[in-house]
């Protein structure tokens, strides 16, 4: 971003500009979504959306950054909402709340989805993951008994990424063999077995 906003109005007009550009990537792909248009559909002029961004690249990274930051703000709520219960519990929810989100105001952040992997240069997918590692390291605290300790990092890491990447992978290329509630399913039984079962 060219400079930080810091009135009431300019911020303001950065959120304007970063949902104008959320939606024109999800209504008309992300080659239509040009600086002009995006500040059309903004309501403001060229000149005002370069006073805060230097192209349009930068942009997408804003609509990257406000999808990551609100998925991170869902992790919390659901550890805050599942606190005290299972870790399968804190994985079911998760994948829910998460699919709530992106499915509001008809798929708007599922259609973004789309685009993830071409919108995604400053590793936000791996910042999804670390938040994802942390929420599951501190349900597995709460279940030592049934947890396996041997080489827990690594699987915790196997298991976030799986959970990340199939949700995104999922919303960005559904295939027609598998419905979401399977797929959910499957993550869920995964995190089960991978991160309880006795070492065999």
């Amino acid at each position: 971003m060219r400079k930080q906003p810091r009135q009431a109005r300019s911020k303001s007009m950065v959120r304007d500009l970063i949902e104008a550009a959320t939606r024109v990537i999800a209504e008309d792909g992300l080659e239509a979504a040009t600086t002009a248009r995006i500040a059309r559909r903004a309501g403001v002029s060229v000149g005002s959306l370069y006073q805060y961004f230097d192209r349009k690249e930068d942009i997408y990274l804003a609509v990257i950054e406000a999808i990551t930051a609100r998925i991170e703000r869902i992790i919390d709520e659901v550890m805050e909402s599942t606190k005290g219960e299972t870790l399968t519990a804190f994985v079911a929810e998760l994948l829910r709340r998460i699919w709530d989100w992106m499915e509001e105001d008809n798929g708007l952040y599922l259609r973004v989805a789309l685009y993830w992997n071409r919108l995604d240069d400053l590793g936000y997918l791996t910042r999804l993951e670390q938040k994802v590692s942390y929420a599951l390291a501190m349900f597995l605290v709460g279940e030592r008994a049934s947890v396996r300790r041997d080489t827990l990092p690594v699987r915790i890491y196997v298991f976030a990424n799986a959970v990340t990447f199939n949700l995104l992978r999922y919303a960005s290329s559904p295939p027609n063999v598998i419905e979401k509630d399977e797929l959910f399913t499957s993550l869920v039984d995964l995190g089960e077995a991978y991160l309880h079962d006795a070492p065999s």
